[in-house]
């Protein structure tokens, strides 16, 4: 089995300590999140906080696309999890990537990041009961979204656990992660609104975010809303979809 490691020498302290997490990833951290594609696990290494995610093997196609033709999930995690620094758009500091290929394909493959501090993520705002403050965070995070999209980066996972929220001496941060599906390119008006599409379907939250952008990008917020909105029930009715054809799939195995 070949093993291609790239390490952040920003982060050389650390390296014996992270490489080997990586090395006894499943015998030791803290597990944090458990799904059927990935896990994350959480440790500290000389008193700072690392997060690894482990991307489980691929299907067969996939094993040898991502040997030949495409770069791993991993991979494109560190890489665009750099270029997003670069811009300016806050993402936790990349680590280190790992790829591990059998002689068919990739087999398994690991990113690390620094551990972001974080008071809670975007799931958390439509409940949230001070509505001044949530819609001040709110505004912010539209304030994110749009120089994200002014730096010609379209974040295909902008759902709702994939930002960080720190709030800071009255101030908000935002933090993207889940990194691997992104594209930089120019977005016109149309992707720039349906990028709000996966967030929520609360219809407080929707008209204070398309106020919001509206304002940034000078366009009629009535307009803006409507767009959202009907971008909101177009996604969540083919999520519906897709959910309710994945559970006849499984009936039938």
């Amino acid at each position: 089995m070949k093993i291609v490691t790239k390490f952040n020498e920003d982060f050389k302290y650390y390296k014996n300590g992270v490489l080997q997490f990586l090395n006894d990833f499943h015998l030791s951290g803290e597990t944090i999140y458990s799904g059927t594609r990935n896990i994350l696990k959480q440790k500290e290494v000389k008193g700072k906080g690392f997060i690894i995610k482990y991307f489980k093997k691929p299907h067969l196609i996939n094993q040898i696309a991502y040997k030949y033709f495409r770069e791993s999930k991993a991979k494109r995690s560190y890489l665009y999890a750099q270029k997003l620094l670069s811009l300016g758009i806050g993402t936790p500091k990349p680590v280190a990537y790992r790829n591990k290929f059998s002689w068919i394909g990739l087999d398994k493959s690991y990113y690390v990041s620094k551990y972001q501090t974080h008071d809670f993520t975007f799931r958390e705002l439509p409940e949230m009961n001070n509505i001044e403050k949530r819609n001040s965070i709110l505004k912010a995070f539209v304030e994110f979204t749009h120089q994200m999209h002014e730096q010609q980066i379209h974040f295909l996972d902008h759902s709702p656990g994939n930002t960080l929220i720190e709030e800071r001496e009255g101030e908000y941060h935002f933090y993207l992660v889940d990194l691997n599906r992104m594209r930089f390119e120019p977005l016109n008006f149309d992707q720039r609104i349906k990028n709000f599409a996966r967030l929520t379907q609360n219809k407080d939250v929707i008209k204070v975010m398309s106020q919001a952008y509206a304002e940034l990008t000078h366009n009629n917020s009535a307009e803006v809303f409507d767009c959202m909105k009907a971008a909101v029930d177009e996604f969540f009715s083919k999520n519906l979809k897709k959910q309710a054809l994945k559970k006849k799939l499984r009936f039938w195995r």
